[in-house]
């Protein structure tokens, strides 16, 4: 029960943080006329229900939340990494009681894809210069997340592997295990 109450507590603290520092941005106008290409993304995010009761029966996710992007919208983007960063500048209102765990101390290395896998590469220093660091519940949900978004909004996209600081690395946040590509299937209630 004391474990419970220390992710509750992990998260409502990560909730207030996020809702603090975020605003609506460009990504979030769901573009219209703009002349560069416009991507229909489906954005996930973790589901607070779910955290805050730990019944799995209610999904770990919510969403998706349906949008258009227009590479106009951050130029210089490949449309792999205009996901991630529009996932990152959600507003909490935009998320309609749902939790983001990307949030503005989480960078960003290369973001690619090469036959069927998208590879995620993420820092293990966060944007304050402190060490990426999580519970197992955070690092699944963020896991997560990235991973459905990731293969619901791109047709080519079949898995998705992360790397910390460029290169293959065996956890995140040192509670998962990140050494193969996820999909899908690979979040059924077993992971935690």
């Amino acid at each position: 029960m004391l474990k419970v109450k220390r992710i509750i507590a992990v998260f409502a603290m990560l909730a207030v943080t996020l809702g603090a520092g975020m605003t609506t941005t460009a990504c979030w106008k769901n573009s219209g006329e703009d002349s560069g290409e416009v991507y229909k993304m489906q954005l996930y995010f973790a589901n607070a229900e779910y955290i805050d009761s730990g019944d799995e029966t209610l999904g770990h996710l919510s969403g998706p939340i349906e949008l258009n992007i227009s590479s106009d919208d951050k130029e210089g983007y490949d449309k792999y990494r205009l996901l991630l960063e529009c996932m990152k500048e959600t507003s909490e209102e935009d998320l309609n009681g749902a939790v983001n765990m990307l949030n503005d101390e989480i960078q960003f290395g290369d973001v690619g894809f090469n036959d069927g896998v998208a590879t995620v590469d993420i820092k293990s220093e966060t944007a304050s210069g402190e060490p990426l660091y999580g519970g197992t519940l955070e690092e699944l949900l963020l896991i997560e997340q990235i991973t459905f978004s990731m293969i619901d909004s791109f047709e080519e996209v079949k898995a998705v592997a992360f790397t910390v600081d460029g290169s293959a690395a065996d956890t995140l946040m040192g509670q998962m295990d990140i050494s193969e590509p996820f999909d899908k299937e690979s979040f059924n209630g077993d992971t935690l």
